[in-house]
């Protein structure tokens, strides 16, 4: 056993909708994605955030996906790189990022307390007819 991250530990997941490469080689276009991150990375992701948000994310994205069907419009697969994550479509990134999100806090989300949803769109309590 060790204690440093196991870079090629990933989770095999399939991006929404079906095959959108070329010619649809493949049934469906999945991604590998590795769930943990190392110490280093962590403080990085933590610089990075303090300097844009956006390349921060972009960046944590193109080092968590190890692996892809993704092809370009000539059929070639496309690599994995922060590039390709700025220019992934806006479905794709923010379901990778939803898989990448820490699992308490997918918890959170899901475990909201009845009654702590605002009672109309503003949060002002409602008026009484």
């Amino acid at each position: 056993m060790t204690r440093m991250i196991d870079r090629l530990n990933a989770k095999l997941v399939n991006l929404p909708g079906k095959c959108r490469c070329p010619g649809e080689p493949h049934g469906k276009d999945w991604a590998k994605v590795r769930l943990k991150s190392s110490y280093g990375e962590t403080l990085e992701l933590s610089e990075r955030l303090g300097q844009s948000i956006t390349a921060a994310l972009i960046w944590w994205l193109a080092i968590h996906v190890i692996e892809w069907t993704l092809l370009d419009a000539d059929g070639k697969p496309v690599e994995i790189t922060e590039q390709a994550m700025y220019d992934l479509e806006e479905e794709d990134a923010e379901f990778l990022q939803e898989v990448l999100e820490p699992p308490d806090e997918k918890k959170k989300k899901k475990a909201k307390p009845k009654g702590t949803d605002p009672p109309n769109p503003s949060g002002d309590p409602s008026q009484k007819s």
